[in-house]
């Protein structure tokens, strides 16, 4: 009777801190959401972009750019934006007090019509979110499928801050 009761109260403690993460997650993402929402409106926004050179190793085939969206002083959005041969990948970070708490990603493919490229056009094939606190994913939802996997996901986080730091250093040598 003993053993009985214990897994009782375990499973009703589980689900009650299961339920409070829960909670907590959804708070968290209805803030991001809200910080998203003010960056996106924000049209004081001051541009600093970079080349393919400036943050690639090796240059993409369509180029590539890498943008800080800067409020006031304050890095709050990147853009990296990436021509591939079969399309476009572009994925947006965004930062509250220089910390990472979304990444959206977007990738595009070239249309294709019989045996021939349509260069000029594309088709949305990914469209993944990410939600970020304390420097961990609480959330995602990916749609669509293509080239864009858990892997390079894995990356978000570390590229965000290589990109922030490059970003920012830039900033402060042109001022």
């Amino acid at each position: 009777m003993k053993f009985t009761n214990c897994v009782n109260l375990i499973l009703l403690l589980s689900c009650l801190c299961s339920n409070l993460y829960s909670q907590e997650n959804n708070a968290d993402i209805i803030q991001i959401r809200k910080a998203f929402d003010q960056i996106n409106s924000n049209k004081q926004l001051t541009k600093l972009e970079l080349d393919a050179e400036e943050f690639l190793q090796q240059a993409p085939d369509g180029g590539a750019s890498l943008t800080g969206y800067f409020d006031n002083d304050k890095l709050v959005k990147i853009r990296c934006w990436i021509g591939l041969s079969y399309g476009i990948q572009q994925i947006d970070y965004y930062f509250r007090r220089d910390t990472l708490i979304f990444a959206l990603v977007t990738e595009r493919h070239f249309n294709t019509i019989k045996d021939s490229v349509d260069f000029e056009h594309t088709t949305l094939a990914v469209e993944a979110r990410y939600y970020f606190n304390r420097n961990k994913i609480i959330d995602r939802k990916v749609k669509g499928s293509g080239f864009w996997d858990k892997e390079e996901a894995a990356n978000l986080l570390p590229h965000s801050k290589s990109y922030f730091a490059l970003l920012q250093k830039k900033k402060n040598k042109a001022s």
